[in-house]
C-alpha cells in the first residue's frame, strides 16, 4: 500500500515531543512492507532555520519512508494538491486536525481537486478536554463551519485509547474511529534493585499550562516548608513557547532553592541517560493522547507519579506507580514525601512492573495498527 503521512514535524526535529516518535516509529516498522511517503515542514517547531536535511523539491530517504520537507513558501493548496495526484497514495494519514496542512488537503478532497484515496486522521489528543479548553472558540467554530461544508464526509478517525475514541465521537457520532496508541520505542531496559538516592524526580514533557508542573512545584515547596529533613530534587527537561506561563513555573520554582533544575529541551536520544538518574517520573497532565515520556520512564524502569488524564492509569494503578488527580495539591505532596522513604523491595516490584507494562503496551500498540491498516487496504 502507498501510504502518505502528512505532518506538521517530523525527523531531525523533536521539539514537537511524542508525535514525531510515534510517527518515526510507524515509518520504521510499517516501511518494509508499504511505501511511506511523508510531507512535512522543513524545519523544527519554534525554529526560524530549517533543517540541514532539507531539500527543496526532492524527495530524502529516512526512517524508512521517503520526506519531502517544505518550506513556508510552499506549504499551499497547490503545492499539496500536486503532490497527491503525482503519487497517487492509497491513503493518506492526516496527523492533525487543526493543522493547516490538513485543511487544504480536506478542502481540496472535498472539491474534488484530488486523486481518491482512504483519509485516515489522527487528532493526536486535540479532542481531550484540556486540549479543547486552548482557543476553545476558534476550535468549535472551525468544526462547525468545516462540518457544513462537508469536509470530514469521508473520514475515519484514530483515537490512542478508548477514552479518546469516546472524546472524539461527541464531535463525529457516526464517523469510523479505530483505536491504535501510538507505537512507542522497542527500548526495554532490566528493573531496578535500589532506589537511586538521594531521590530525584524527573519531569520529561512540555513546559506548559497543560502538562500542569506547577503543582509538582507547589508540592515541593510545601515539603520544604515543612521541613523533616526533605532531601530530593527536581529535574526539568522540556521547552516552552509560553512566556507568561514560564514566568509563573519560574516564580513557583525559586520557591523551591536549589531542589529545582531545568534542563531546557532535548533530543530524543538523550532521554535514557536522562532516566538512568531518575527515580522517579512525574506528569501531572491535564490531559495526554499518548505520554512517550509514560511509556519511556516504564521502559527504564522507573515508577509513575502521574494523573488520572492519561491512558496510563490503569498500568500504574497495577503497580507500575500512583495516580493523583491533577488538581489535588495535598494529594501530590502527600505521595511525593512518601516517595522519599520507599523501601528498596517495593521500588524494585514497581520497577519489575514499569517494565512488564511496557512490553505490554508495545505488543498491542503494533497489533492495533496492523489490524487498522489491513482494514484501510482493504
Amino acid at each position: 500500500m502507498r501510504i502518505l503521512v502528512v505532518a506538521d514535524y517530523f525527523l531531525p526535529g523533536c521539539r514537537a515531543g511524542g508525535p514525531i516518535r510515534s510517527l518515526k516509529n510507524f515509518v520504521q516498522e510499517f516501511g518494509r512492507e508499504n511505501e511511506i511517503y511523508v510531507v512535512t515542514r522543513d524545519r523544527d517547531f519554534g525554529d526560524s532555520a530549517p533543517y540541514e536535511i532539507a531539500c527543496a523539491d526532492q524527495w530524502v530517504d529516512l526512517a524508512g519512508s521517503k520526506v519531502c520537507y517544505l518550506d513556508p513558501s510552499r506549504q499551499s493548496g497547490q503545492t499539496l494538491r500536486t503532490i497527491i495526484n503525482d503519487l497517487k497514495p492509497d491513503l493518506v494519514y492526516l496527523n492533525s486536525l487543526f493543522s493547516p496542512f490538513s485543511r487544504r488537503i480536506l478542502m481540496g478532497a472535498r472539491a474534488g481537486q484530488l486523486h481518491r484515496f482512504e483519509l485516515l486522521m489522527d487528532v493526536g489528543g486535540e479532542f481531550n478536554p484540556g486540549a479543547m479548553a486552548i482557543k476553545p472558540i476558534r476550535k468549535r467554530t472551525f468544526l462547525m463551519i468545516s462540518g457544513w461544508l462537508g469536509w470530514f464526509r469521508n473520514v475515519e478517525f484514530q483515537a490512542s485509547s478508548e477514552i479518546e475514541e469516546q472524546f472524539i465521537r461527541q464531535t463525529f457520532p457516526t464517523h469510523s474511529i479505530h483505536v491504535a496508541m501510538d507505537i512507542p520505542d522497542a527500548v526495554l531496559h532490566q528493573p531496578r534493585s535500589t532506589c537511586p538516592r538521594p531521590v530525584r524526580f524527573v519531569f520529561n514533557s512540555r513546559v506548559s499550562p497543560i502538562k500542569n508542573i506547577e503543582v509538582v512545584l507547589r508540592a515541593f515547596e510545601s515539603l520544604i516548608r515543612c521541613g523533616d529533613g526533605f532531601d530530593a530534587t527536581l529535574a526539568v527537561h522540556g521547552d516552552t513557547s509560553d512566556k507568561a506561563y514560564e514566568e509563573v513555573v519560574q516564580s513557583l520554582a525559586r520557591m523551591c532553592g536549589d531542589r529545582i533544575e531545568f534542563h531546557g529541551g532535548y533530543d530524543h536520544t538523550e532521554i535514557w541517560g536522562i532516566l538512568k538518574h531518575a527515580s522517579f517520573t512525574v506528569l501531572p497532565s491535564r490531559g495526554e493522547n499518548f505520554a512517550h515520556s509514560i511509556y519511556e520512564s516504564a521502559a527504564a524502569g522507573v515508577p509513575l507519579l502521574i494523573s488520572d488524564r492519561t491512558p496510563w492509569t490503569s498500568i500504574a494503578q497495577q503497580g507500575a506507580g500512583w495516580v493523583i488527580d491533577p488538581d489535588d495539591t495535598e494529594g501530590w505532596t502527600r505521595r511525593i514525601g512518601e516517595c522519599l522513604t520507599i523501601s528498596d523491595e517495593e521500588y524494585q516490584k514497581r520497577s519489575q512492573s514499569c517494565i512488564d507494562s511496557a512490553k505490554a503496551v508495545r505488543k498491542l500498540a503494533m497489533a492495533q495498527h496492523q489490524k487498522l491498516l489491513a482494514h484501510l487496504g482493504e
